[in-house]
């Protein structure tokens, strides 16, 4: 048989050549090369558990679906190689980021104030000459004459513990009671009243308001503030008043 006359159409397919009589790869001149595989031929049966090293690997030809869920640590990633569009939705949370890496949220310059003003610089609780409780309301016909409550309060505010609403009755026209339900005011506040000029169909300009702290025997003596409103023949009327504890 001459040298090298022997082509692949003169081997018996799948019985011809078998691997012991393939000169090993460490003998000079043995082995096989890329050139004598057929592409696709060798599959992960041919290749020995762990053989394969990156450089055996093209760049770029490992897809997700190659790559076993859960096999991929911290110490085989590139740092900062991942991105946001990496990242699944909701997946981040308070313990997997580094709080001092994060810097000051934007517009938060002043989260330990108040409109710039300092915490001490806003009442916490009923002090002395402070504003302990305001209501303004809507004064008409439609508030209940035999209970306190919520009609016709147009806002509120009560320091009180426990806040609490005011609760309104009208007992006739320009004549109410104002109940603040947790009144932790002083024993002897201040109250004050205004009418709004622009309320009682625009006649509330010359009307005037009288207020004073009276006890509701309806309720077990509880302290009540009692509105008159009259207008400027001293005639009473119904309108949009407003008061103030301090």
């Amino acid at each position: 048989m001459v040298d090298n006359s022997l082509t692949s159409n003169d081997l018996k397919d799948a019985a011809a050549v078998k691997s012991a009589e393939v000169r090993d790869d460490s003998l000079l001149g043995g082995g096989l090369a890329a050139v004598d595989l057929r592409p696709g031929a060798v599959r992960s049966s041919e290749v020995t558990d762990g053989s394969l090293r990156s450089i055996d690997i093209l760049d770029g030809s490992i897809e997700r679906t190659d790559i076993a869920s859960g096999t991929l640590r911290g110490d085989e990633i590139q740092d900062g190689t991942v991105g946001g569009a990496d990242l699944a939705d909701g997946t981040v949370t308070g313990d997997d980021v580094n709080e001092s890496s994060l810097g000051e949220v934007p517009n938060a310059t002043n989260s330990f104030g108040l409109g710039g003003e300092p915490p001490g610089n806003f009442q916490r609780r009923c002090a002395g000459g402070t504003v302990t409780h305001y209501a303004r309301v809507a004064g008409s016909s439609t508030i209940s004459s035999f209970d306190y409550g919520p009609t016709g309060v147009l806002e509120n505010f009560s320091c009180g513990t426990g806040g609490g609403g005011a609760l309104v009755k009208r007992l006739g026209v320009g004549d109410y009671r104002v109940r603040f339900p947790f009144n932790n005011g002083p024993l002897t506040p201040i109250v004050v009243g205004s009418v709004d000029p622009d309320s009682a169909n625009g006649s509330g300009g010359d009307d005037f308001v009288t207020v004073a702290r009276v006890q509701d025997e309806a309720l077990y003596g509880a302290t009540v503030y009692k509105v008159l409103i009259r207008d400027a023949d001293g005639g009473a009327e119904d309108a949009t008043f407003t008061i103030v504890v301090f």
